[in-house]
């Protein structure tokens, strides 16, 4: 072929809508997502969002057995129209994917649950904030175009867990998540190696370097309202001391009662491992 063939073949894409993200454009997968967030985000970042709990041997054995799955076609089948919509909680979605709730987005982006938000709402999936959301729910729900589901942890006298249930349901949240598997909180060894000591970071100089190292991520870090989790305090300090006090072990199906009385939508147990769990959940009344 000769080059002024070649030139000819050669034709400039714009990337894709909404941002017109270059680097975004070229991710076929996931995985792709997940290698550039890795480039994008520093150490610290990376190791909350990234890793599990002490070894991490859940973590892997969880991989590895959804690796296992294979989906079996049957055919011969005319597949010229595919309908891949259902139903999740008496709501018609287009597949089968939920959001699940993360705390504390902004952290790995400043638009954080903003930008979540928006982009289910365009492919009309639900997500799930967590009670570590980093904006308010309010403001999340003039985001939002398509079904919210709110994940609670219950903690100390419940009066907070409480008032944030409340505000989930006036908001117009339509499903409740209680956590069940995060009754005190893991040790995180990656977590820690990152130089994240959560629910109290310092910013040492180390962590100061990595920073420096991602420039983009620095900046909206740096630039964008200091972060808080505003559904269980005043978005300031108040509400980050707070998480010392949340994963104190007292969780337990008693909590269901209370919750029962200031929640009349779908109520779903986050986290339950074993079949009679799933059974008991189920003579509660639970989705």
């Amino acid at each position: 072929m000769k080059f002024s063939e070649a030139v000819r073949l050669l034709r400039i894409k714009r990337p894709t809508a909404p941002y017109g993200a270059f680097t975004l454009a070229r991710c076929y997968s996931i995985d792709d997502v997940a290698r550039v967030a890795r480039v994008r985000l520093p150490l610290a970042a990376r190791a909350y969002l990234d890793n599990g709990g002490q070894g991490e041997y859940t973590l892997h054995r969880n991989r590895a057995a959804l690796d296992t799955i294979e989906l079996l076609p049957d055919q011969p089948r005319d597949v010229t129209s595919v309908d891949t919509t259902t139903t999740v909680l008496g709501q018609r979605v287009p597949f089968p994917i939920v959001l699940s709730p993360v705390g504390a987005p902004r952290f790995f982006h400043h638009e954080g649950e903003r930008a979540v938000a928006r982009a289910a709402g365009h492919a009309g999936i639900p997500y799930g904030i967590s009670t570590l959301a980093t904006v308010p729910i309010e403001e999340i729900a003039t985001q939002a175009k398509g079904p919210l589901w709110f994940q609670l942890y219950a903690w100390g006298d419940r009066q907070d867990a409480q008032k944030a249930v409340e505000r989930a349901h006036a908001a117009g949240f339509q499903a409740l998540l209680l956590s069940v598997d995060t009754n005190v909180r893991a040790l995180r060894e990656r977590e820690k190696r990152g130089g994240l000591d959560l629910p109290t970071p310092e910013l040492s100089l180390p962590t100061f370097l990595e920073g420096i190292l991602h420039p983009t991520w620095a900046w909206h870090f740096l630039t964008s309202e200091a972060i808080s989790f505003p559904n269980i305090g005043p978005p300031d300090h108040r509400s980050r001391d707070k998480i010392n006090d949340m994963f104190d072990g007292s969780v337990s199906w008693d909590d269901l009662k209370w919750i029962r009385q200031v929640w009349d939508r779908p109520l779903l147990l986050k986290g339950v491992l074993r079949p009679e769990e799933a059974v008991r959940a189920a003579e509660f009344g639970l989705e």
